[in-house]
């Protein structure tokens, strides 16, 4: 095999390589960037990872601003919810106290504060062995809403890739 062969060959195979690498070995939205869901009902947008849509499909129609469900999932059935409802505060700042008030009944772990946006302090906790196994989850209170996020344990690094692109628009 001559030079330029040889130089042909090993360019093919670091494409073929660059290739596979951007399309199955990087995080799960690094090849085509992540799309962005908004909500103007509710006041927020997250990047969802590619393959990830959202349900209800479009923002303006459901839910409405009694509150409501959201489901972001893809072709694998991996999901993250988002609940919210109104909830009658002023406050951007959910605290354990909060959280403990909201379902008293409910034993958490691992509860610790987070930023949910930039203005908006959570409470990020589990519940071990909940309905659906063990649950990674986020409390926040912004703009008279209680926004309740949760997924499967098993994506907990997923749900915090997402939660780190959450916006509130005002």
């Amino acid at each position: 095999m001559n030079q330029r062969t040889a130089m042909c060959a090993t360019l093919v195979a670091v494409l073929g390589i660059g290739a596979w690498w951007l399309g199955e070995g990087m995080p799960l939205w690094a090849s085509s960037g992540p799309v962005t869901y908004a909500n103007a009902t509710f006041d927020f947008s997250v990047q969802l990872p590619r393959g990830f849509s959202a349900y209800p499909p479009d923002s303006a129609t459901v839910p409405d601003s009694s509150g409501g469900a959201i489901v972001f999932t893809n072709s694998s059935g991996q999901t993250v919810q988002v609940e919210v409802t109104p909830y009658a505060t002023t406050s951007n700042d959910l605290t354990l106290a909060d959280l403990e008030q909201l379902q008293p009944a409910t034993p958490y772990f691992n509860t610790q504060p987070i930023s949910v946006g930039s203005d908006t302090t959570g409470m990020a906790y589990e519940e071990l062995d909940g309905a659906f196994g063990d649950t990674a989850a986020v409390a926040a209170f912004h703009g008279g809403y209680l926004y309740e996020l949760s997924t499967s344990e098993a994506l907990k690094a997923l749900f915090d890739s997402m939660l780190a692109t959450w916006r509130f628009s005002n």
